[in-house]
Parts: structure tokens; sequence; C-alpha cells
């Protein structure tokens, strides 16, 4: 594979989302120079059509539903502003949405006893 160049043909991803009940993106954001990776159309051939049910970015985590996407969590240091800006269809924002730096961590169970 080279860097910038499209390769043709079905690759393992095909594999991947056929009949799996729960698919998870993990990719960046956005392009290199700043180009949408999250669109209303995409324009190049689809892998599976509606399989998707979470996309995990760099800046954000984004669930697919019937009515849209919609914002579940905020990387550290990322505002909401930013992920509108480097998105490119509308979202809406889950109610008890969280930026990852409020999440506490948990101790394991069976862990240090005080």
């Amino acid at each position: 594979m080279i860097p910038g160049r499209m390769v043709k043909g079905m690759g393992g991803a095909m594999d991947l989302v056929h009949g799996d009940k729960r698919v998870i993106v993990l990719m960046e954001h956005v392009v290199r120079d700043g180009t949408y990776k999250i669109v209303d159309d995409c324009s190049l051939p689809l892998t599976g059509r509606g399989v998707v049910e979470r996309i995990i970015t760099d800046l954000a985590v984004i669930d697919v539903t019937r009515d849209g996407l919609e914002l579940v969590e905020l990387a550290p240091g990322v505002t909401l502003e930013e992920v509108r800006a480097k998105t490119g269809p509308d979202f809406g924002v889950r109610p008890q949405a969280v930026r990852h730096s409020d999440v506490v961590a948990v101790r394991p169970h069976g862990g240090c006893h005080e």
C-alpha cells in the first residue's frame, strides 16, 4: 500500500462487517489537510451500509443512531465547538455526555482494601 494512493479491490474490512453484531470505527477525526472524515455521503465504495454503531476518534466518541449522529464523549482538552467545526453532518449531544477528564478511575473489584 502506498500512502495517498487508492487501492483497487475489496479488502478485509468486508469480512469484518459482514454479520457482526456490533461495529465500532476507530479513526482520526479529520484528514491531514483538515478535510472531514465524518460526512453525510461517502464518495468511496461502501464496505457495509448501516453497520457502524459507534465512531471513536482522537476528538470524540460519537454514536450512530436511527435519528443521526449523537456525541457521547469529548476527548481531554477538546471543545464541543471544535468537534462541530470538524464534523461534516450535524449531530446531537447526548444529555449525559461527558468530557473524558470528568471520568473518574474506578478501582477494580478485589483491589486494595482500606
